[in-house]
């Protein structure tokens, strides 16, 4: 079998195309068929069905959000991750959701 065949759908690890997914989308993503990489932690597609995931396109970039702390639970439920070195939450430029919900509260 050729290694760089990855999971048995057989997508090689070049025909990809890695999504930048919200935890909140990812039964919306799955639906349209796109699939977990348990070694990058992405989800992908194939990169003849990448215009079905155009909205998961964009690179992410970390933004910082400066909540209270009875919002944490909402704000990790929404996709919110922890940075313990810089003590805030934070999550990424596509959820957003998220980024609604908390958009006064954003650190620049």
């Amino acid at each position: 079998m050729n290694e760089r065949l990855l999971n048995n759908i057989g997508i090689i690890e070049s025909e990809r195309r890695y999504l930048y997914v919200p935890y909140s989308e990812n039964k919306k993503a799955k639906i349209k068929g796109a699939r977990w990489c348990r070694e990058k932690k992405l989800w992908y597609c194939s990169k003849k069905k990448e215009e079905l995931f155009s909205k998961w396109h964009k690179e992410r970039e970390k933004i910082y959000i400066n909540s209270k702390y009875n919002d944490r639970r909402e704000v990790r439920d929404l996709g919110g991750k922890w940075d313990k070195k810089v003590k805030s939450w934070y999550c990424y430029s596509n959820n957003k959701e998220l980024l609604d919900r908390f958009k006064k509260s954003i650190i620049i």
